[in-house]
């Protein structure tokens, strides 16, 4: 049996209203191929155990009066409407032999707008919660406050001229490749392998999956939720696909893990779920220098993606800004971006150099669990994909 204890402080702003709670769960499980044996324990030594930012003791007061101030400022713009939510999640996990403790922090802030479009980013906490938070908030409205110089172009009246392609700056290429290249590495997903979707990759993509040096953005540490060690695999290489995203395999006769193992709480099934999995940058001699004479979209925030297995056809939303010979000429604050796998993973116009780490909550099968992501700047082609605002017809 394994044991595992989660506590979860938060607090929120939203609408003008500030709110603080804690959510603490602990269970003892034990998973054997489909069936599993599941026992509610008493929170135990989680709740006593003290953490980084005690949002418990946080001044609520000043919280509210900052976030208000963030609010008020966004308000010359348009419409908005601001959430912030601040996170930090404790978690220990104990089997017969050994345990681990788990601990991660974040800062989510989004924005919604019926005129603008939506914007959500989310970071760690650095230094202190106060820094922190103005740092996020700056970013947001410098990018509000560019936007709002430039005209909005709706994905109908951009596609009237030929599309060159989309840039996705380092995160929207880390989210772009976790929920197109990264869930269909995942082993549960039925109709994958060996499919040809992800036949004949640019020779260029590498892909890992290494929880180490991340382990505080996504709150693991040294084993999955089965109690195995995470060990850092090699998912593609040089455009082949050489492993996948499993709880089990099997090599040489022998069935080995990985650690991949994942669940959102003690009380769901763990199943195979990405990590950290990034996309490795190419070496700066190897890095072409990136054209963007004529019209290209640059997604700047994505939002969100899916894949669906069987095709290969994905979708993107997000906002971003529309470039012509370089300079940006106009802004969309909601865009869908769709094609399929096999066409646009087949020859990318530009991968990068250099690359960064991003965390987030990623959901699948009716359960969230933090992932990181990462990949270095990536250029795609925009002969293989479309435009178009989200919920029109292809």
């Amino acid at each position: 049996m394994i044991t595992r204890e989660i506590r979860e402080d938060s607090i929120v702003f939203v609408r003008g209203n500030v709110s603080c709670w804690r959510n603490a769960i602990s269970g003892s499980y034990s998973w054997r191929n489909l069936r599993g044996r599941v026992q509610i324990n008493p929170a135990g030594e989680i709740l006593e155990k003290d953490c980084l930012l005690r949002l418990d003791r946080v001044n609520r007061e000043a919280f509210s009066d900052l976030c208000m101030k963030f609010q008020n400022r966004l308000s010359r713009f348009s419409d908005f409407k601001l959430s912030i939510v601040v996170k930090d999640r404790m978690e220990r996990i104990f089997w017969e032999n050994g345990k681990d403790e788990r601990s991660c922090n974040s800062i989510k802030i989004s924005l919604t707008s019926r005129l603008w479009g939506s914007y959500l980013a989310e970071a760690p906490i650095v230094l202190n919660l106060w820094d922190s938070l103005h740092r996020m908030f700056e970013r947001l409205y410098s990018y509000v406050e560019e936007s709002a110089c430039l005209p909005v172009l709706t994905g109908s009246r951009c596609t009237r001229s030929h599309l060159r392609g989309v840039l996705l700056p380092p995160r929207s290429a880390g989210f772009f490749f976790h929920e197109t290249l990264g869930h269909m590495l995942e082993a549960d997903v039925r109709g994958l392998y060996p499919g040809e979707n992800l036949i004949g990759m640019d020779e260029r993509i590498n892909v890992i999956d290494d929880v180490r040096g991340n382990e505080h953005l996504i709150g693991l540490a040294e084993v999955d939720d089965l109690a195995c060690t995470m060990s850092p695999v090699s998912l593609v290489e040089q455009g082949h696909v050489r492993r996948l995203i499993s709880i089990e395999y099997t090599m040489n006769g022998n069935s080995s893990s990985d650690g991949f193992a994942r669940a959102s709480t003690c009380f769901e099934k763990p199943v195979p779920r990405m990590r950290v999995t990034q996309v490795l940058p190419v070496s700066p001699s190897d890095s072409d220098t990136l054209d963007l004479d004529g019209h290209w979209f640059s997604l700047e925030h994505a939002l969100q993606g899916s894949v669906t297995p069987g095709t290969g056809e994905f979708k993107i939303i997000g906002s971003g800004f529309h470039m012509m010979n370089g300079e940006r000429i106009g802004f969309n604050g909601s865009i869908m971006i769709t094609g399929r796998l096999e066409n646009i993973l087949r020859k990318l116009v530009h991968i990068g150099s250099e690359s960064s780490v991003y965390a987030a909550d990623c959901g699948k099968m009716g359960q969230a669990v933090r992932v990181g992501y990462g990949a270095p700047m990536t250029a795609l082609s925009g002969s293989t994909l479309k435009l178009a605002e989200p919920g029109a017809e292809n």
